[in-house]
């Protein structure tokens, strides 16, 4: 797209690594998300929860867990999804405590926990 000079933007990235996620092309991701980054774009909280999502169904959570601690340095507060995706990635993977943390910043940030997050509150204490 960039040799037919057409100007990229975090929506059109958004919408490229989206797609790619849900076809499962991880590595993909990751390139077009340097790329973003080479050419001076900040991820946006979609860009961030793609990556976070891809990285816990590739069971890959520690570096999904990274990255949350990263957006969230990098200025940007988590949604609702992003906290769903998480704790349900970490859960999977039987780190608990650092779920049990993730839904506390969750509650602390006074987040809305949304219905299947409810179901998961039982399971965490």
């Amino acid at each position: 797209m960039v040799r037919r000079g057409f100007q990229l933007n975090v929506g059109s990235f958004t919408s490229s690594l989206d797609c790619f996620k849900k076809v499962g092309r991880i590595k993909e991701v990751f390139q077009l998300m340097g790329f973003m980054l080479v050419s001076g774009l900040r991820p946006t909280v979609e860009i961030w929860r793609i990556l976070i999502v891809v990285l816990c169904q590739a069971s890959n959570v520690p570096l999904g867990f990274g990255l949350f601690g990263k957006m969230i340095d990098s200025g940007c507060l988590p949604t609702v999804g992003i906290y769903t995706s998480l704790i349900k990635g970490l859960l999977k993977a039987r780190m608990l405590s650092e779920a049990i943390g993730v839904w506390d910043i969750m509650v602390i940030a006074s987040v809305a926990v949304d219905r299947r997050l409810t179901a998961l509150d039982t399971k965490l204490y």
